[in-house]
């Protein structure tokens, strides 16, 4: 309740009264503040006073009226708290869309980046591959190359094995043959010269008689001598010529070895590199499931930070694991560039039975 401090001076009342018709004709003559219920009640436009009520109604009702000012007021600084506190979530909103927008932005230069790695290692990949197959191929014709040429040298070599020892051997029998032979005669030369009369020579008046069989023993030992020296160096010759061919075949053998050895490591670095290039792709196989996992996860995030912002709530979506949803679009086939869409539209449905905040 006001206190009010009564003054009964002329000049006072005629001054209030002045005011206050002032006030009553400045009110009055707006149009939207005469239609105002506030104001026709106070002056009680639609329910004038009767001429039985008196003046201690009257006050009471201004009472009444001065006490719904005060909670009008107090309604209206409710209502402005409640705009401030509105303008306040307005900027929250629209610093949170601003900052959705730039998370979008960030994300689809980021998705631009992960496509291009994804299309860089899938090159990589294709390249890997191709170079695995050339390799490959080209490891079959060397082995191919490799085992016509130790076949054809085998081969050559057999050949000219079987011609040397087929020569050598036609040549000892050859030599056999014509020792044989040569025996033969010697000894129809001996029986011949056996058979020969003795020759009478007269020297000096003196006369002498020789046997042609005297001399011709030792001749003939010295023939077969000859004879046995030859077969002997022959015999050394057959021999010198199986030792170089031994000697030819150890040296085969080691150059078989030798061969084997180089092919075995040729093998050892072939299954080298192929395990490198098995690991290289591997590895790339890794990171780009690595790459296509995290820009999974940003599209995640980004979808949630938009929702955020514009009202929904996502304490349920928070509660379900993003590796789920990674497995489930992984399982459905879903290629990367239709994944947007996807985590749109499924984080979309879990967030349907939600009401905005």
């Amino acid at each position: 309740m006001f206190c009010v401090h009564l003054s009964y001076h002329p000049a006072f009342i005629q001054q209030r009264q002045r005011g206050l018709n002032d006030f009553i004709r400045n009110l009055l003559g707006q149009r939207e503040m005469a239609k105002s219920l506030p104001v026709r009640m106070f002056f009680r436009l639609d329910n004038p006073p009767e001429p039985h009520e008196d003046l201690e109604a009257s006050q009471l009702y201004c009472s009444s009226l001065e006490d719904t000012v005060v909670s009008l007021k107090q309604h209206n600084r409710d209502l402005e708290a409640e705009v401030e506190a509105m303008r306040a979530e307005l900027a929250h909103v629209r610093s949170e869309g601003d900052s959705s927008v730039q998370v979008s932005s960030w994300q689809q230069h980021h998705q631009r980046g992960v496509d291009e790695q994804i299309r860089g290692l899938q090159q990589q990949l294709s390249h890997v591959q191709e170079r695995e197959q050339q390799v490959s191929e080209e490891l079959q014709q060397l082995r191919h190359e490799i085992e016509a040429e130790r076949a054809a040298a085998a081969a050559a070599q057999e050949l000219e094995t079987q011609r040397r020892d087929t020569k050598l051997k036609q040549q000892m029998l050859e030599f056999e043959a014509q020792y044989q032979e040569v025996d033969q005669k010697v000894g129809h030369l001996l029986v011949a010269f056996s058979e020969l009369p003795n020759v009478e020579v007269t020297v000096g008046g003196r006369s002498f008689e020789l046997k042609a069989q005297d001399a011709i023993p030792e001749q003939a030992k010295n023939l077969k001598q000859s004879l046995g020296d030859g077969k002997q160096q022959m015999l050394k010759m057959h021999r010198d010529a199986m030792e170089a061919r031994n000697t030819e075949v150890e040296q085969l053998k080691a150059n078989l070895s030798h061969l084997r050895l180089r092919y075995t490591e040729d093998v050892q670095g072939r299954d080298a590199h192929m395990h490198e290039l098995q690991r290289q792709v591997t590895d790339l196989q890794h990171y780009c499931n690595s790459a296509e996992e995290r820009y999974f996860y940003s599209l995640v995030i980004g979808v949630k930070l938009n929702m955020s912002a514009q009202g929904y709530r996502t304490t349920h979506i928070n509660q379900l694991k993003p590796q789920t949803l990674y497995e489930r679009i992984r399982s459905t086939g879903t290629s990367v560039e239709h994944w947007p869409g996807w985590v749109a539209r499924e984080l979309a449905s879990l967030s349907q039975p939600l009401t905005r905040q």
